[in-house]
């Protein structure tokens, strides 16, 4: 065979590869969706529900999928069970993977007022993960502390 032939024929064959390899890397980075949950735990005499009328209590929050880049919220609402004011707080515990904070931020829109006795406060919960953010599963727990003063 005449060597012209077979340099051809190689020239082929690798842009044949290269251009399968780019079709797959592209395909590889489009898929990046993060399954999650949340429990959620409220301290003190307080109780979480997910409607407004305060009759179906929430456990779990369900984020859904959230992409690198991108924010899911859950709203909520919660009573103060206490018979005089209190005060709430955000935390988490128990976050899978253990570097999740590193890509992601968790937040909340309460205001800092006082809840009466008795009342309900809507509150959104904010998860965004920031644009590197792997893919795969995560998990935390949501604490929602009430104090009373």
């Amino acid at each position: 065979m005449d060597s012209k032939v077979v340099v051809k024929i190689a020239v082929v064959l690798l842009l044949i590869l290269a251009s399968s390899a780019a079709v797959t890397i592209a395909v590889m980075s489009v898929s990046k969706a993060v399954p999650s949950s949340g429990s959620i735990v409220a301290v003190g005499d307080i109780r979480v529900y997910s409607d407004a009328d305060g009759k179906t209590l929430l456990t779990v929050a369900g984020w859904g999928l959230v992409k690198p880049g991108c924010s899911a919220n859950i709203t909520m609402y919660v009573k103060n069970d206490a018979n005089c004011p209190m005060m709430l707080s955000l935390s988490s515990n128990n976050t899978v993977p253990a570097d999740l904070n590193s890509y992601s931020s968790f937040s909340w829109d309460y205001n800092g007022v006082a809840l009466a006795a008795g009342q309900l406060q809507k509150v959104t919960l904010f998860f965004s993960a920031f644009s590197g953010a792997p893919g795969g599963d995560f998990s935390f727990n949501i604490i929602i502390t009430g104090t009373q003063f």
